[in-house]
């Protein structure tokens, strides 16, 4: 899944409203 690539490129424990922000992007 992109998510756990984007996860592992973004880093280990990204902020949370990053990381919601991140998710968001890769579902749309």
């Amino acid at each position: 899944m992109n998510l756990s690539n984007n996860y592992g490129i973004e880093g280990e424990i990204p902020s949370s409203l990053g990381n919601l922000t991140k998710l968001t992007d890769l579902d749309v």
